[in-house]
């Protein structure tokens, strides 16, 4: 999308099967790059990611929001590329997307007093020391959001305008 929305210059090499094929064909400079991995998946697959002297450099993040490990050594978001209002929307609703992970969700009907247990009772599990221990152990990353935040996202992807879901479409097909 972003080949679109910014004019970027590449070449998308499709066919793939998963990360691990990726990983290789990157190795042996089959492909020059890899886009869309998350974060936590990119840290174990490429420990040197970060390192000044390692093979693999991190150029862009393609998230809504900045990962603070990224944004600390200065990476940019790909939204920051956009020239005109009308790409920053387009990008800010395209990543946002993408941005929801493994959420936990329950009927719409659920009695607000249900909704409010769960939300903390999965709030507490998150923040409990021995099962962050244990996910640091296992190079796991914990960066939970709240209910009412993904809600707030959802709300947002829901109210894109028209025009820029128009426009998203036109860069779908211009991509395949």
């Amino acid at each position: 999308m972003e080949r679109f929305v910014l004019g970027v210059k590449f070449k998308v090499i499709s066919g793939y099967k998963g990360s691990n094929e990726l990983s290789l064909a990157l190795q042996r400079n089959e492909i020059q790059g890899v886009c869309g991995i998350f974060w936590s998946s990119a840290r174990q697959q490429y420990p040197g990611l970060m390192q000044p002297d390692g093979d693999f450099k991190v150029i862009v993040q393609h998230d809504a929001r900045s990962i603070s490990a990224l944004k600390e050594a200065g990476v940019p978001l790909s939204v920051d590329f956009a020239r005109t209002p009308q790409q920053k929307e387009a990008l800010e609703a395209f990543l946002l997307q993408g941005s929801i992970s493994r959420p936990f969700i329950l009927p719409p009907d659920v009695a607000p007093d249900r909704l409010a247990a769960m939300r903390k009772a999965l709030a507490d599990v998150l923040k409990d020391p021995e099962m962050l221990a244990e996910a640091r152990k296992s190079g796991l990353d914990i960066s939970p959001e709240s209910g009412e935040e993904v809600t707030a996202q959802v709300k947002k992807i829901y109210a894109t305008s028209p025009e820029i879901l128009a426009y998203l479409r036109k860069g779908a097909e211009t991509s395949n």
